[in-house]
């Protein structure tokens, strides 16, 4: 058993060297070249500007445009005036096409709230005044299949 110890310990310290002598810096890398960075940083002016030295070119990143759910889960999550601002300006008509004209003026009207309900892919949104809103006491409910978005 020793024996076996022993070998096994000189296979590995072998192999292990040997995978060390292969690992060499390759001589062909450099650093970047000037011309990979089309600007440089002057302090004074706290900007980037040309000559080329040490700035890379400035990239503009949009980000996605929310969903109209996405929307309407940030207006529930923030309340009664948010709701009321959602749909007021919001895109509500693409999520509750059939909504009620008297639901869509309660909601308009800053004080309403809504109580979110999850029932697997189903989300029930109960709606009602915000002072006596309750899973118990609900003026209307609205619901959103999000296996569908």
């Amino acid at each position: 058993m020793k024996n076996l110890s022993i070998m096994i310990f000189l296979f590995v310290t072998l192999s292990c060297s040997n995978l060390n002598n292969e690992i060499k810096p390759n001589p062909q890398k450099s650093l970047r070249s000037t011309n990979d960075y089309p600007y440089h940083w002057n302090s004074s002016a706290q900007e980037c500007v040309t000559p080329s030295q040490n700035c890379m070119e400035i990239i503009i990143i949009t980000p996605q445009k929310a969903s109209p759910y996405d929307n309407f889960v940030y207006s529930v999550e923030n309340g009664s005036s948010s709701i009321a601002d959602y749909f007021t300006n919001g895109d509500w008509d693409d999520l509750f096409p059939n909504i009620d004209n008297d639901d869509l003026i309660n909601l308009k009207s800053g004080t309403y709230n809504i109580i979110p309900v999850e029932d697997g892919d189903i989300v029930y949104y109960l709606a009602g005044p915000s002072g006596t809103l309750s899973t118990t006491n609900v003026d209307f409910v609205l619901s959103v299949d999000i296996s569908l978005l």
